[in-house]
């Protein structure tokens, strides 16, 4: 099953946690040109992208892996040894993947304030772990609260985990309804 907006409907009547959808685009060249500046800002981890067989996870630069920027490089270098390697679509492909490279290389990751770094901290864990009533509530807290760690960074100190557990437990409690029952 992909994730569209009847299924997001459907998921938020039951108060479980959904991202945004950003857009619909014909092309996977439509949807990298309409969320360049978004990405290369690092307004967020990436996105998610859905076609018709696949579901995807496009990360921004500052969350980038090692071989996606070789792999760009080297096509774009094949490009620049035959500008029609690619036939009629070889400028097309070079406009994709010098936005693409734009946004591997940039390392900006912008966050409005630190309770939005945690929710979307949070909702990216949530979506590992979306039965929390499968788990005792103890159990799911300490599930999101090491699953945010990949993404919220914060010191070793026995006090800095503990504060990071209750600001954890405090947003799953009122922001995502995940309370004791």
């Amino acid at each position: 099953m992909c994730f569209n907006k009847t299924f997001k409907n459907l998921a938020q009547q039951f108060n479980y946690p959904t991202v945004p959808i950003v857009g619909e685009y014909a092309s996977f060249f439509e949807a990298v040109k309409a969320n360049e500046e978004w990405m290369v800002e690092g307004r967020g981890e990436g996105l998610i992208v859905v076609s018709a067989d696949s579901i995807n996870k496009w990360k921004i630069g500052a969350e980038a892996n090692s071989t996606n920027i070789d792999l760009i490089n080297a096509t774009i270098e094949q490009i620049n040894k035959d500008d029609f390697v690619f036939g009629e679509e070889t400028k097309r492909i070079n406009d994709l993947l010098t936005i693409l490279r734009k946004i591997q290389v940039s390392t900006v990751t912008h966050t409005v304030n630190p309770d939005e770094e945690y929710e979307i901290a949070i909702k990216s864990a949530m979506t590992k772990f979306d039965h929390h009533d499968a788990f005792e509530y103890e159990q799911y807290v300490d599930l999101i609260v090491k699953e945010t760690l990949i993404d919220i960074k914060v010191g070793d100190e026995k006090a800095t985990q503990e504060k990071h557990r209750k600001k954890v437990q405090k947003l799953l409690n009122d922001k995502f309804s995940v309370k004791k029952k």
